[in-house]
């Protein structure tokens, strides 16, 4: 049986600066969280906020 259901979490590459890596990775050590979870934290503040700006 085929679903149309996704799986929960996704593996998704992106190409990023050294700098923004290496900024990444400090933040990670600072606050206890992997780099994932800093990185999936920043897309869904980004996108919470633009479909605020889309409805308002």
């Amino acid at each position: 049986m085929i679903t149309n259901q996704e799986p929960e979490d996704m593996r998704l590459q992106v190409d990023v600066s050294e700098e923004i890596k290496t900024k990444l990775k400090l933040q990670s050590v600072r606050v206890g969280k992997t780099m994932s979870e800093l990185v999936e934290e920043a897309l869904r503040e980004y996108l919470e906020k633009a479909e605020k700006a889309k409805n308002s």
